[in-house]
């Protein structure tokens, strides 16, 4: 008995002690399924990289609401602010972060982007300029601020516009620069390769215009090598073979140029680029039916309206050239359809009126040839030959 009465005390500690761990661990429990700023991060990164961009937005937020010192949240919230589109808040949350921490390059790259996104290339260009200098081998940088500097140019992937001008290819000599040292920092890098060959594709036609200059050989030259190494990267890059043919067909090499254009349709039979191209190549070699069904071709895959009006133009030559064919065989009324299509297809080439013009005074449509001369002499006006034209028509009608 008395062994049981001096072991109470010891009992009721231990009941005492056990007790006070059990309120412990439950007044501890709550709190370890809170979760920390830290898992609201990591959270937003599994939705942003489920593209989730408004699951991430409201888990990086939380994150920041947890943590307003956190330039992790504020970058990685405008990560996901970007790829919805909402660039000006982007910004702002680059901003913050930035002036969180000042010397993380990524930071300036992305609030660059959203930049250049905006259309803003200036500002793009200084944080580039900002990425750069706190980490010289940022290769995505350089080729980041050379895409800038060609935005604030005007100057887009355009291969059969006209020429651009003298001074703003002048300008674009520091964006090769950067193109060629992305290219030296990360030598596969083929989008820097396809833009330093565009530009240099651009100075040579430049050069080809000024009969004084001696370096489109160079400039094509260069173009052609940086395609040929694309195709080298990646040998079913249609593209590259279609862009090369360009540069050669521009240098003459007519063949060689539709090798390539052939070479970029059979990897890729919708590329309306290369089939209008060589559809041009086959109409310098006369291969009037190629280049037919080239343009239809293209036709059928519906492009965009600036190609679309280059394939009528290709059209209309090619309803010009049979229309001629067919004359030359006394076929006056095979000629003039296809010379209504030539004009359907091109209403402002004044030789399909003109030649229109012919063959109706020659089968007595004297009002119709008068009409086709009157509208040819508005498209090329000081053409004495079609003027006499229409001067002898219009005194037949007038003495008829």
């Amino acid at each position: 008995m008395l062994e049981k009465i001096a072991d109470a005390p010891h009992r009721v500690g231990y009941k005492f002690n056990s007790m006070k761990r059990m309120l412990c661990w439950l007044l501890l429990m709550p709190l370890a399924g809170l979760r920390v700023w830290g898992d609201f991060v990591a959270e937003g990164t599994a939705s942003y990289q489920q593209h989730d961009w408004d699951g991430a937005i409201t888990n990086y937020t939380k994150a920041i609401e947890q943590n307003p010192a956190s330039f992790v949240a504020y970058y990685d919230r405008g990560m996901a602010k970007k790829a919805k589109q909402d660039l000006d808040g982007a910004i702002a949350d680059y901003n913050k972060a930035i002036e969180l921490r000042a010397d993380h390059p990524n930071y300036y790259l992305n609030r660059g982007n959203a930049k250049a996104a905006k259309g803003d290339a200036a500002g793009a260009i200084a944080d580039y300029n900002q990425t750069i200098e706190l980490k010289p081998d940022f290769w995505q940088a350089y080729l980041n601020r050379a895409n800038a500097k060609c935005q604030a140019d005007g100057l887009v992937d355009s291969w059969e516009t006209p020429l651009v001008s003298a001074e703003a290819v002048a300008k674009l000599e520091s964006a090769l620069a950067d193109y060629s040292k992305a290219i030296e920092i990360n030598p596969g890098l083929t989008e820097a390769y396809f833009s330093r060959g565009y530009l240099r594709y651009l100075q040579g036609r430049l050069d080809q215009a000024d009969a004084k200059s001696t370096q489109t050989k160079d400039n094509w030259d260069g173009a052609l090598a940086d395609f040929s190494k694309i195709i080298e990267l990646q040998p079913t890059n249609a593209n590259a073979f279609c862009l090369r043919g360009i540069i050669k067909t521009a240098q003459g090499e007519t063949e060689s140029g539709l090798a390539d254009y052939s070479q970029a349709i059979e990897l890729d039979p919708a590329n309306v680029r290369a089939l209008v191209n060589r559809a041009l190549a086959r109409i310098a070699r006369h291969d009037l039916d190629g280049a037919l069904a080239d343009f239809n071709q293209a036709k059928a895959l519906q492009p965009g309206d600036g190609q679309t009006a280059q394939i009528n133009l290709g059209l209309s030559q090619i309803y010009c050239a049979h229309a001629r064919d067919k004359w030359l065989k006394d076929d006056a009324d095979g000629a003039l359809a296809d010379l209504n299509q030539a004009i359907e297809l091109n209403p402002a080439n004044a030789e399909s009126y003109r030649n229109r013009g012919i063959i109706e005074q020659r089968k007595h449509a004297y009002q119709s040839a008068e009409a086709d001369y009157t509208k040819a002499l508005e498209l090329a006006p000081g053409d004495s030959a079609l003027q006499e034209s229409l001067d002898k028509v219009k005194k037949y009608l007038k003495e008829k």
